[in-house]
């Protein structure tokens, strides 16, 4: 079912370990980090976002808590391709 959509989802635990990812998520991290997915799986997903003003470090501790909302932000890979996620 997560390999059904164009959308990038990955699930982390509640300390921000990668359990899994679907395709659209594996390419794109992949891509921008030059690592296989199977290599991904168990890393802290806060190892590729180095900028500690990334919106992630605003909104994770809150979804973990329950709370729900929606940001759409770009993000711009090492490649220089714009990417939005929501």
């Amino acid at each position: 079912i997560l390999d059904n959509t164009d959308e990038s989802i990955t699930l982390l635990d509640l300390n921000c370990k990668i359990l899994t990812m679907n395709k659209f998520a594996s390419q794109a991290l992949e891509s921008n980090v030059n690592q296989k997915f199977n290599t991904l799986i168990g890393k802290d997903f806060t190892d590729f976002i180095p900028d500690k003003d990334n919106l992630f470090y605003k909104y994770y501790p809150k979804a973990v808590n329950g709370e729900s909302s929606l940001v759409e932000i770009s993000y711009q890979t090492v490649s220089g391709e714009e990417l939005w996620y929501q």
